[in-house]
């Protein structure tokens, strides 16, 4: 089974909707014209109008329910994606303070070796400031 992407489909209902309404129009125009002479006929013409209406309304709605549908689907997945970054966002924070902590305890164990080994030790960058998270 092939899918047709929806807007192809909704396209293609869009174009048989202009053409059941165009036939439509010119049949509703006969049926004037018949009612007078004939009403049986006006009868059997009447009832596929009301046919020609339901066919216009599901050939247009079935693409229309399937695009939104996937819309809901999408929404749904970046909703999902937002939470997981969310989450992966916390763990890189946890991540970035055990980092600084560990460089730090590095700092405080070699500063007395460096300052044997340099006479002139260069001065340590100031920390960057971050601004704090959003929750």
């Amino acid at each position: 089974m092939v899918v047709e992407p929806t807007l192809e489909m909704l396209t293609k209902a869009q174009r048989a909707s202009l053409n059941l309404a165009a036939d439509t129009f010119a049949a509703a125009v006969r049926t004037a014209k018949t009612g007078v002479t004939q009403p049986d006929e006006l009868l059997t013409q009447m009832a596929s109008f009301v046919s020609a209406v339901g066919d216009v309304i599901g050939n247009a709605g079935a693409p229309l329910q399937s695009f939104i549908h996937r819309q809901q689907e999408l929404a749904d997945s970046m909703a999902t994606l937002a939470e997981l970054h969310s989450q992966l966002a916390d763990v890189m924070a946890t991540v970035a303070q055990h980092h600084k902590a560990a460089v730090d305890a590095l700092e405080a164990v070699s500063a007395p070796v460096l300052a044997l080994a340099v006479k002139n030790p260069p001065e340590p960058a100031p920390p960057k400031k971050r601004a704090p998270r959003k929750k």
